[in-house]
């Protein structure tokens, strides 16, 4: 270990580069995290799946809140966030797959989700995991067609739709009738659902399936880490999201599920906080209610998209600018002097000292008062808005990744000296540059500059059913690019 050349607090070289070769572009050494420097870990605390890591955690963690959610009342408002404890969770997740093995689910089956965020999503997600079924999310923004071509290439069996979600999913039931024989309606099935049962297609109600079932009626079939957990499109994605580790949670902690269960970051942020214990609070499903949400749950993981932390610190701007004098020039003050102390890679606590108390734990309280660290993907993240989070807010960790790669590829850690940067790479993956004359980057340069290109057991198997694309975008010595 004492001879690996390090290149980062916490980034090693493991290989070395090679340079351009007739045809093929150069390439620079490969690179790890520290932790990966001679073994990628493949394993959440002895884990290997999706379903042996929640089975795990449900065992320890029973009695903690798991899945929280917002009863709405007579009047239209939302009340307290109410909760299932992880085995009540397990419990009726237990139960779903019974329902679904009733049904005639196999292993390996297809289940599309189309679904905003809830309780009922993730006990779906958590079902199937019981079952080696195969989930395909459908995205709430994509239009009929598309629902239409995403039943039909992955050969959906049955789809737990919400209610709200009905009357689109019914426009297309001739056309996904031939697959199709369930659907699962959260909520009521109402008369929307009409065209689905005209079609030959059998509809259900979530909550009748899962309180008709029992958890001891399930006949477990857990799947093996080769087998793929979820279909996602445009992208494949299979197997454990591995290596968030970066981000010390425990079961103390909670956040704010909003960013959809469809797309990989949501995804792989709740599953590790159900690896760590901790709980998830689902929101209304109104952005506009979004800090309503913040407020009742008050969560110590914020994850946001930069657009969020966007809208939060012109909101605190335009309140200062609208204030008394003297709290602008309170709030001014106390910005700069700690934004220049963490430049000067002083940690956040010692940044903070006085500031943090005085000033800004007025800011915070609109997001609960309790985030701990926000972690930001989807789209770069402006060093304007990292520098107001990092000092108003809270700790920002930025990160790196696509699908195919399972998210975060690469994901900063809480250290000043690492700001306006996506931080190492996870503890699953490597890689390399790859230079690119088109663009005058070059991986020989030093310090190198090229195409990111990805290897690791973080990977996706593929493409679903387009091996051509795959092969294309997988270089021959294993890389994605």
């Amino acid at each position: 270990m004492s001879s690996l050349k390090h290149v980062g607090p916490l980034t090693v070289e493991v290989t070395p580069g090679r340079p351009e070769q007739g045809d093929t572009p150069a390439v620079s050494a490969v690179y790890r995290n520290v932790a990966a420097a001679e073994k990628f870990t493949t394993t959440v605390d002895g884990s290997t799946t999706l379903y042996e890591i929640f089975k795990a955690s449900a065992e320890k963690h029973a009695d903690q809140k798991c899945l929280g959610w917002r009863p709405r009342g007579s009047d239209g408002k939302c009340g307290p966030y109410k909760w299932l404890t992880y085995k009540e969770t397990q419990d009726k997740a237990y139960s779903l797959a019974a329902a679904l093995q009733k049904l005639g689910f196999e292993p390996h089956d297809k289940l599309g989700i189309y679904s905003s965020n809830n309780v009922e999503h993730m006990l779906t997600l958590k079902a199937v995991d019981v079952i080696s079924a195969v989930v395909v999310p459908i995205y709430d923004s994509l239009g009929d067609t598309a629902v239409e071509y995403i039943v039909g290439h992955a050969e959906v069996r049955a789809i737990v739709v919400e209610e709200k979600k009905v009357s689109q999913l019914a426009k297309v039931a001739n056309g996904i009738s031939k697959l199709v024989r369930d659907v699962i309606v959260i909520g009521e099935p109402g008369s929307e659902a009409a065209p689905l049962r005209d079609a030959g297609i059998e509809v259900h109600g979530f909550a009748a399936l899962v309180d008709g079932a029992s958890a001891s009626d399930v006949a477990p079939h857990p799947p093996a880490p080769s087998h793929h957990a979820c279909i996602m499109y445009t992208s494949g994605t299979t197997g454990t999201p591995k290596g968030v580790g970066h981000i010390p949670v425990t079961h103390d902690d909670s956040t704010l599920s909003y960013l959809t269960l469809a797309h990989i970051f949501g995804r792989v942020v709740e599953e590790f906080a159900l690896s760590r214990g901790a709980s998830i609070g689902y929101w209304q499903g109104d952005v506009k209610a979004l800090m309503d949400d913040l407020k009742e749950l008050r969560p110590t993981l914020f994850i946001a998209v930069p657009r969020i932390l966007e809208r939060v610190a012109d909101g605190v701007r335009k309140k200062v600018a609208a204030g008394p004098a003297l709290s602008r020039v309170l709030f001014n003050a106390a910005f700069t002097a700690k934004r220049l102390l963490l430049k000067t890679g002083l940690s956040h606590g010692l940044a903070g000292l006085g500031g943090d108390q005085v000033v800004f734990s007025r800011v915070r309280q609109a997001m609960g008062g309790r985030v701990r660290f926000i972690v930001s993907g989807g789209a770069p993240l402006s060093p304007e808005v990292e520098d107001f989070a990092n000092v108003a807010l809270a700790p920002v960790l930025q990160g790196y990744g696509l699908t195919e790669t399972c998210a975060a590829s690469f994901l900063m850690i809480p250290d000043p000296r690492l700001a306006y940067s996506v931080g190492p790479p996870l503890s699953a993956n490597e890689f390399r540059l790859e230079s690119v004359k088109e663009l005058n980057y070059s991986a020989e340069d030093s310090p190198p500059k090229g195409e990111v290109c990805i290897r690791g057991p973080m990977l996706f198997q593929g493409y679903y059913k387009d091996e051509k694309k795959t092969k294309e975008d997988m270089d021959a010595d294993g890389f994605f690019h």
